[in-house]
């Protein structure tokens, strides 16, 4: 009886747990809503410029102002971003990643400022 009660438990917290983040990526998880236009490649380079360069470089090279004295180093985006559909991008440039460098933007930075960040991240291996 104790068995079932503790995995109903377990299986109700994993459900919330579920829910919260679908409800949090709704948007992320259809994918960018804006196509890569020069309005949008123009807005995102702007958004990068100012909050990207100081670790990740003007190239994406992870080569910028503060990124000697990170550990680990910020990622090489032009290697790192065509490995992850954008929602993953969405959700990294949103909540960050643990453990590293990567602080969470999503408190600094509106939706469209991410979606279009990742569109002009995706014309730095061109």
């Amino acid at each position: 009886m104790l068995g079932s009660g503790v995995a109903c438990g377990v299986a109700a917290l994993v459900f919330l747990a579920t829910l919260q983040s679908t409800r949090a990526g709704l948007r992320a998880s259809v994918g960018n809503p804006f196509p890569l236009t020069a309005a949008s490649r123009e807005a995102g380079q702007r958004l990068y410029t100012q909050r990207c360069t100081p670790c990740h470089g003007l190239t994406g090279r992870g080569n910028g102002s503060l990124a000697a004295g990170l550990r680990p180093p910020p990622a090489d985006l032009v290697v790192h971003v065509p490995l992850h559909a954008d929602r993953d991008l969405f959700q990294i440039i949103r909540d960050g990643i643990a453990g590293t460098a990567m602080a969470p933007f999503g408190g600094q930075m509106t939706e469209e400022e991410i979606w279009h960040t990742i569109n002009y991240l995706k014309t730095l291996e061109q």
